[in-house]
């Protein structure tokens, strides 16, 4: 990897604007789909490296990843990525990529994550156990609401577990469906969700704003 180390922001937006995987996608559209845009430091430093090209279409940003830049973010896909807003987007992006490379060539995680002889490319990483995270998501809802299936945005608990990244909390998330006392539900107001529509999880395909648990 080049010695011209990215910031852990750049490295991000890289990260994501690859896993979008559209010719250019501008800021609005970022905010969107992930609820973050690519501005600032960040931007100039992908910019300056001739990573990523950004042009200004009417009164917003948009980005193009250049032929450098995909060189490049396939070096940073190793390591762990920042538990911003920006990192956790750039995670759950990649994720969805993956996701749908699996169903279009009809794989399994097995015929990809297998056991390799690059003992370079292990990075190892302390993850919260699952039943610690579920512990947790449900003491987070329970600061939020002390009523017994009183329904809380997902956006709520994950600001509680900001030091969690997206893709472990999506998981535990998920995991937690199939308890019998967690239910999980679509906003039918969009209106209502503002900017903290980015919080959902997707479960069977849908995706899921609000969570309320039983009482003890």
């Amino acid at each position: 990897m080049s010695n011209d180390a990215l910031k852990p922001v750049e490295r991000a937006a890289l990260l994501l604007l690859v896993a979008v995987a559209e010719p250019s996608v501008t800021n609005p559209d970022l905010t969107a789909r992930f609820g973050v845009a690519i501005t600032g430091d960040g931007r100039r430093g992908l910019n300056d490296r001739k990573l990523v090209k950004t042009e200004k279409v009417g009164r917003s940003l948009s980005h193009e990843v250049l032929d450098d830049g995909w060189a490049r973010a396939r070096e940073e896909l190793l390591g762990v990525l920042p538990k911003s807003l920006l990192g956790q987007a750039a995670t759950a992006a990649i994720n969805a990529q993956l996701h749908r490379y699996l169903a279009r060539n009809d794989l399994r995680l097995f015929d990809i994550f297998q056991a390799g002889d690059a003992e370079a490319d292990v990075v190892e990483v302390e993850h919260p156990a699952p039943t610690v995270l579920a512990d947790r998501i449900r003491a987070a809802y329970w600061k939020v609401t002390k009523k017994p299936n009183g329904w809380v945005l997902l956006s709520s608990l994950r600001e509680q577990l900001a030091d969690i990244s997206r893709a472990e909390l999506d998981a535990a998330l998920i995991a937690l469906n199939s308890a019998p006392d967690v239910t999980f539900s679509t906003e039918a107001n969009k209106k209502s969700l503002v900017d903290r529509g980015a919080a959902a999880v997707v479960i069977g395909n849908q995706k899921k704003h609000l969570i309320a648990i039983e009482g003890a």
